[in-house]
């Protein structure tokens, strides 16, 4: 189930709960170019159970992100991923998507650590 919350102006909470639906990396997709309307955003994304999009849900994710890189760049000020587990700053796959990533990206294992390191990490700041 996805659920999508605005914890404070122009910063989504993002949740891929149990149980999955069917439709869940379609809303996804749909969510995330919606976003691309917002001047600026800051998005936490945290995925419950089954941490993997199916084969279908990553080949779209990397087709949507593809198109839709540059402007993800100019109105995304920053993504967090939700983890149980901490990750280690030099760690190889978070080098990897903090370089693939237009816009500042890293892991946290709380929403509290998140929304910190994206108000102190991010580009610009929300326009009320």
């Amino acid at each position: 189930m996805l659920d999508i919350t605005e914890i404070e102006k122009g910063i989504f909470h993002v949740e891929i709960k149990n149980p999955r639906m069917v439709n869940d990396e379609d809303l996804f997709l749909t969510f995330l170019s919606k976003s691309l309307l917002f001047n600026e955003f800051r998005l936490i994304l945290s995925i419950e159970g089954e941490k993997k999009f199916t084969k279908e849900g990553r080949k779209n994710l990397g087709i949507w992100f593809k198109a839709n890189k540059e402007e993800l760049g100019l109105r995304c000020l920053g993504f967090i991923r939700l983890k149980d587990e901490i990750i280690h700053p030099n760690d190889k796959k978070l080098k990897s998507m903090q370089l693939a990533m237009p816009c500042p990206y890293n892991v946290h294992t709380s929403l509290d650590g998140g929304l910190k390191w994206l108000k102190d990490n991010s580009n610009h700041t929300i326009k009320s």
